[in-house]
């Protein structure tokens, strides 16, 4: 027994295709069923990389490989092996099935930074080794705990990230003791202290940044409040904890809720059709998004708060979409302006604007203390868009969305899937730190589209879920995986016409468990006077399709129910239809009478038995299922 022999191996397992004939006889007879239009399920192959990376990115992916080529593990060709195994069916599922592969834009950062070279620790690992025999070291991955060196006999051998150099940062410099050095408690060396903007001290306040709230009659003044900049609360967790559910087996939305409306009876959005309604995860707030440049967050009920909200007034064109927080208190809103913006709930200043392709621009600080936004640049010409690092975006942003809980943001711009990390800065005490806090946000991944420009986008993100399902303007949907940003399936002529809405199953209450397979649906409407319900699962053809309500000029959103039996879709009829997932009819016709105008969206209160329909004359109507 040598010392080689001891050496841990890697053994790559040969999978064995399954007979053509057998194929040939199962694409006759799915041929023979009338499948329809066959989705694109394609495997990119990864150039440069062994097999073992390729297997690991199929298994995040969810894509079952066929390997190929020797036992050895890294000694293999990967380009040969790609086109020697053709591309098999792929599991589909909004859930996350397997690890995240080590270079996914969704996994964190190592706060510990980079992983240190192999050749630093192959030179190691070949100091100890030299009992075996001489070995050929090969380039490792950083990001899995240690790198790794092949040797001859197909043995891979590992050593501890820290063996070949050292991970503890290098002391600091002593300061010269003739030099005092001038480093404050919170400064830097650059001999300023961190001091009060004015006087080098602390000044008591005279008493105009409080409010004395109103005294009762034998009882003691309350503390006086100080005022600050208000930011949303949510109370998601709280209600969690007491185990509060949606009533899944309440009747009908149908009642109107006539004591639910703004003080005589005005517009949410005045002059302006309402694009988006969308109910906060708390049900304590609903989202309205109009084409009049602006979104309102009003408090609920609104029998109680009478229109009180916050109003995010900034965009220079209409609004495309808006989207929540998981908690309830961030909000993103889409814009033609080629922007799109990060609000906090409570605060009518955005926290930060996404307008350029890469980071965040210096130019335009955002944060706290910042003023008013800028106005955006003009779109640049391509060759001058080629030549700058940082280039504005070059689109209208049609949509944004939350993902991974709340962890990135997702933009839909032209035909790109633009994924990003934001972070924000504190609202520190400190009247320097305030000024120096800001927001900032930097680019991780980008998914092309063939299409010509990507109308909207959904991701769940409820739960940790990396598949977000795209509609395309080439009437055509797009499943693209975020963890490796390539698209696992494609559905072509999904409508007739473009779709402009995709709504899931999984992103309809926090409040209410449904079996795991209820999630991997979703729906799409198109102004061809259909919605269709789709399975992740098998995406080649829908489950089922609902005509009945008229659409065909107007962008018309669609959603789920919390207890998933209907589907809410408005129409141009001046109604809400609400269909039977399960039947495929309509079950009830809501709105009529009540609504002036077309119905553009239908939102459901994830907590309380309430629905909310948006109207082309930008007012809002709520219906209950006529409870207390």
């Amino acid at each position: 027994c040598t010392a080689a022999s001891r050496e841990p191996t890697v053994a790559v397992m040969r999978y064995e295709p399954a007979s053509e004939a057998a194929k040939l006889g199962a694409a006759a007879a799915g041929a023979g069923s009338g499948m329809g239009p066959q989705p694109r399920m394609q495997r990119l192959p990864s150039s440069g990389a062994s097999d073992a990376a390729a297997a690991a990115a199929a298994a995040a992916a969810g894509t079952p490989y066929r390997y190929s080529g020797s036992g050895s593990g890294g000694g293999g060709d990967s380009s040969n092996a790609a086109e020697a195994a053709p591309a098999e069916d792929i599991t589909l599922s909004v859930f996350q099935t397997a690890p995240l592969p080590a270079d996914s834009p969704l996994r964190a950062p190592n706060p510990a930074g980079p992983a240190p070279s192999s050749s630093a620790a192959s030179a190691s690992s070949g100091r100890r080794s030299s009992s075996a025999g001489s070995s050929k070291s090969a380039p490792g991955r950083s990001g899995s705990g240690g790198t790794g060196t092949a040797t001859p006999g197909g043995a891979a051998r590992f050593t501890s990230p820290g063996s070949g150099r050292s991970s503890r940062p290098p002391a600091p410099p002593a300061s010269s003791p003739s030099k005092p050095s001038s480093k404050g408690p919170g400064g830097g060396g650059s001999g300023v202290r961190n001091q009060p903007v004015t006087f080098h001290a602390k000044v008591k306040s005279s008493g105009y940044g409080f409010v004395h709230p109103t005294t009762q009659l034998g009882r003691a003044p309350p503390p006086p409040v100080k005022v600050g900049r208000s930011a949303a609360a949510s109370s998601v967790g709280r209600q969690l904890l007491e185990s509060r559910q949606y009533p899944a087996d309440c009747g009908p939305l149908t009642t109107h809720q006539s004591r639910n409306s703004l003080p005589g009876g005005e517009a949410v959005h005045p002059g302006g059709a309402i694009v988006r309604i969308a109910f906060s995860s708390d049900a304590s707030r609903l989202l309205t998004a109009s084409v009049g440049r602006s979104a309102r967050v009003l408090k609920l009920p609104l029998s109680r708060w009478a229109g009180e909200g916050t109003d995010l007034v900034g965009h220079n064109g209409p609004l495309h979409g808006a989207d929540w927080s998981r908690e309830g208190t961030l909000v993103l809103t889409a814009s033609a302006d080629r922007t799109a913006r990060l609000w906090d709930a409570a605060c009518a200043q955005p926290l930060l604007e996404f307008s350029h392709l890469n980071t965040q621009p210096p130019w335009r600080p955002t944060g706290p203390s910042a003023g008013s936004a800028m106005p955006p640049p003009a779109p640049p010409s391509p060759a001058s868009a080629g030549r700058s690092a940082n280039p504005p975006l070059p689109h209208e942003v049609r949509a944004a969305r939350f993902v991974y809980m709340d962890q990135f943001i997702a933009l839909a711009c032209g035909n790109k899937l633009l994924l990003y990390r934001y972070k924000l800065a504190d609202d520190p005490d400190s009247d320097i730190e305030r000024l120096r806090a800001r927001h900032s946000y930097r680019l991780l991944a980008c998914h092309t589209s063939p299409a010509q420009s990507l109308l909207d986008f959904s991701v769940v993100n409820s739960f940790l879920s990396p598949l977000a399902i795209a509609s395309a303007s080439n009437r055509g949907l797009e499943l693209v995986d975020l963890a490796v940003m390539r698209p696992l399936a494609a559905v072509a002529e999904a409508h007739a016409r473009p779709v402009g809405c995709v709504a899931q199953a999984g992103t309809a209450s926090l409040f209410v468990s449904h079996p795991r397979e209820a999630y991997e649906l979703f729906a799409t409407a198109a102004p061809d006077n259909t919605v269709k319900l789709w399975d992740v699962r098998a995406p080649q053809r829908c489950v089922r399709a609902f005509a009945g309500h008229k659409n065909s000029q107007l962008p018309i959103s669609v959603s789920f129910s919390p207890c998933l039996r209907y589907l809410g879709v408005g129409s141009e009829d001046k109604q809400a239809y609400l269909y039977d997932v399960r039947q495929g009819v309509v079950a009830h016709k809501v709105g009529r009478g009540v609504v002036a105008d077309a119905v553009t969206g239908v939102a459901w209160s994830p907590l309380h038995p309430q629905m909310a329909l948006a109207g082309l004359d930008g007012r809002v109507a709520f219906f209950s299922d006529g409870g207390a």
